[in-house]
C-alpha cells in the first residue's frame, strides 16, 4: 500500500465528515431503533477505520515531518 502523506489526508478528512453525519442520523432515528443500531454499527467502524489510518499516517509520515 504506497499512498502518499495527502492522500491519507484526505481519507482522514472524508472518515471524520462520515462520522459527524452518521452522528447527525443517529441523533435523527431516535424513533426507529433498528436504524439507529445500522447507524451505530456504521459509526464503529467508520471510527475504526479513522484510528487505523491516524495510527498509518503517524508511523509511516511523523518520522519524515521531525528531520
Amino acid at each position: 500500500m504506497s499512498e502518499t502523506q495527502g492522500t491519507i489526508s484526505l481519507k482522514i478528512a472524508r472518515l471524520e465528515q462520515q462520522l459527524k453525519i452518521l452522528s447527525l442520523q443517529k441523533q435523527l432515528s431516535n424513533n426507529y431503533p433498528d436504524h439507529q443500531a445500522q447507524l451505530i454499527s456504521k459509526e464503529l467502524t467508520a471510527q475504526l477505520q479513522l484510528q487505523q489510518m491516524i495510527e498509518f499516517r503517524d508511523k509511516v509520515y511523523a518520522p519524515v515531518n521531525r528531520q
